[in-house]
């Protein structure tokens, strides 16, 4: 059985350092939306732990997934990914 030719398929991927994330999560949503980004990785996020579900639904968009690691000491840091919910993306409890 031929299975024809190989599938290429481009994934769409960008960062940004945001140094904090409270304020922008309007321009972040529209630049992933608009730029059709597969995965949007954020950092400087400068949220905690102890940030409302509000806080970080701001950031949330509707067919994407949101891992979100806070900076664990002092201010600044953390880290969040947008993924396009195509992707399957494994449980890595270490990291997340």
């Amino acid at each position: 059985m031929n299975p024809g030719p190989p599938i290429q398929q481009n994934i769409r991927l960008a960062t940004s350092n945001v140094k904090s994330v409270h304020n922008k999560s309007a321009s972040i949503t529209d630049l992933v939306i608009s730029k059709k980004f597969d995965i949007y990785a954020v950092t400087e996020t400068y949220l905690t732990r102890h940030d409302t579900t509000s806080s970080i639904s701001d950031i949330c968009l509707p067919d994407y997934s949101f891992y979100h690691q806070p900076h664990h000491s002092g201010c600044g840091g953390g880290v969040d990914f947008l993924v396009f919910n195509k992707f399957e993306v494994p449980s890595c409890p270490d990291l997340f």
